[in-house]
């Protein structure tokens, strides 16, 4: 959101308390020198573990890249003390956002004990040659983590239970993006991660930094006690913007029909009853900076996608029919021209215009946009 001097602090946002990463760069290792409490600092890690280092040569010793506090740990206690507190205090947001299995990848060693080692004899240890820390067993560890942020919300769970909240709390669990994408090597994904053996994607095009459904297609799973039936799943289509919206319905807000209308997203609690789909007045929408600059637009089956318009020279667009295309191959723009044009139109009608991070193609005031256009 943005450093505790900013005006992004979760400080500065309605949040009450903070206890975390408040900084990407701090959050490369899992041993970082600090994290952000409230308005100030926790020390953690004297010396540190930076994130990212090489070792080109010689055996590939992880406890030489492990630390004294293990940060996620430490995030984990906070919770659980939050939770603690509250159950006297009343009803209560906990936004906890685990950092696992982001890379660099430092399980535990308890954790990497559970997990064959036949798994990395072909490739070998990594060394760090797609960015972040050397890992002698790099399969191995990537489902550490995954299984370590599997233990840290089963203990959130055993909270709830225990303190006798379980039954009056909704639990979402989501992630962020897709797997990460592939480096240099191709040997290995970002950071040494398996995401090619384990077939993270499921078979989806692309990854994380990408607009593709195996960047944007990530799990969802809510339990909502007396709402959501146990074991039910939803094709519902949905995005982050619907949380807002969602979770206000949840706490028994009642948003103003003047906020309704400024909102992106939508209450998703018909969908997590299991009564269909919440109507959508317009299409989804992702408008990303990075990666040569990307905007993609879902409405239905239909995905509308165009890539380097921060680059001299963008792509055309790419429309794709997602249920009958779960792998994005078949680009359906030359047939569907009045599809490409009107979900270009409804993106334009809606998009604000935020100078840091800009849209070559499509701002105003931009010699490039108006090349665009």
């Amino acid at each position: 959101m943005g450093p505790t001097d900013s005006s992004g602090s979760p400080l500065n946002q309605g949040f009450e308390g903070f206890f975390g990463y408040n900084c990407q760069r701090n959050a490369h290792s899992y041993y970082p020198p600090f994290l952000d409490d409230d308005a100030g600092t926790r020390a953690l890690n004297d010396p540190p573990i930076p994130g990212h280092r090489k070792q080109l040569q010689g055996e590939v010793i992880d406890a030489d890249y492990r630390g004294v506090s293990y940060a996620p740990d430490a995030i984990l206690e906070e919770a659980l003390q939050f939770i603690d507190r509250q159950r006297e205090e009343g009803p209560f947001l906990l936004y906890l956002p685990f950092v696992e299995p982001h890379v660099a990848m430092h399980p535990p060693q308890a954790w990497l004990d559970r997990y064959p080692v036949e798994w990395d004899v072909e490739l070998g240890a990594y060394r760090g040659e797609n960015g972040y820390l050397p890992h002698s067993r790099p399969r191995a560890a990537y489902a550490a983590m995954i299984s370590h942020l599997d233990d840290h919300v089963g203990k959130i769970v055993d909270a709830l239970k225990q303190r006798g909240l379980y039954d009056r709390t909704v639990i979402v669990f989501t992630s962020d993006n897709g797997p990460t994408h592939e480096g240099s090597d191709a040997r290995f994904s970002v950071g040494g991660a398996g995401c090619r053996f384990f077939q993270s994607t499921g078979g989806l095009r692309g990854a994380k930094g990408s607009c593709w459904e195996g960047g944007l297609r990530v799990p969802t799973i809510v339990r909502w006690p007396g709402v959501t039936n146990p074991g039910a799943s939803s094709a519902c289509l949905s995005y982050f913007p619907d949380w807002f919206p969602t979770l206000c319905r949840v706490a028994g807000v009642t948003l103003s029909p003047e906020l309704e209308l400024q909102l992106d997203g939508v209450d998703l609690s018909v969908a997590l009853a299991g009564g269909g789909e919440p109507k959508r007045v317009g299409p989804m929408f992702w408008d990303f900076a990075e990666y040569g600059g990307i905007v993609a637009a879902r409405e239905g089956k239909w995905k509308a996608i165009r890539r380097d318009v921060n680059k001299p020279q963008p792509l055309a667009w790419e429309l794709y029919d997602i249920e009958a295309d779960r792998a994005e191959e078949h680009n359906l723009a030359a047939t569907h021209p009045e599809m490409v044009q009107r979900l270009e139109a409804d993106f334009l009608k809606t998009r604000t215009v935020e100078p840091d991070f800009p849209n070559q193609l499509y701002d105003p005031l931009t010699p490039s946009a108006k090349a665009g256009r």
